[in-house]
């Protein structure tokens, strides 16, 4: 699998008829945004932009909370903004995102990819290959025919998450 997805790709593969097509991509959306210096400013949200508009099919998958532990424990990770997740966190938000072991997942931000670059290092780390990034912007304004504000429905999924050692 190569490590960046290409749109065109990526629609023929959302506009397939076939249900099995379908059921093996997990698209999952990750903007995330730095907090402003100033505390005045207005705060963008990923979960706000992703209510006001997403990919067909796309879950939200929020940085803060499901691909990063808790700073004040330090665990795994350690001290910093975002250390890993534990292995059983990582793995329920996985699956509620619909991914299985054999899911191809294609991540996605709108600031250049290095959230969406953030979800396929940790799908690899925990033994999950089958994981690219989308390589073109995705961001509203920009590609304003393509966004959708339809939540896809929830799926049980069965993803089991381990450590990859090298």
């Amino acid at each position: 699998m190569f490590p960046l997805v290409e749109a065109p790709l990526l629609k023929d593969r959302l506009e397939a008829k076939s249900p099995t097509e379908q059921a093996d991509l997990a698209l999952i959306d990750v903007r995330w945004y730095l907090r402003p210096p100033n505390p005045a400013a207005q705060l963008r949200s990923g979960k706000s932009e992703y209510a006001a508009g997403h990919l067909p099919n796309a879950v939200f998958v929020d940085l803060e909370t499901a691909l990063a532990g808790d700073p004040a424990s330090g665990a795994k990770g350690g001290p910093g903004r975002h250390p890993l997740p534990s292995t059983p966190a990582f793995e329920q938000a996985m699956r509620a995102a619909g991914v299985n072991d054999d899911t191809l997942v294609v991540a996605y931000d709108d600031t250049g990819g290095s959230t969406a670059a953030r979800l396929w290092w940790l799908l690899r780390y925990f033994g999950h290959d089958q994981v690219a990034v989308r390589s073109r912007s995705t961001r509203r304004k920009s590609r304003p025919g393509i966004f959708t504000r339809k939540i896809r429905a929830e799926k049980t999924c069965s993803i089991i998450a381990r450590f990859r050692a090298g």
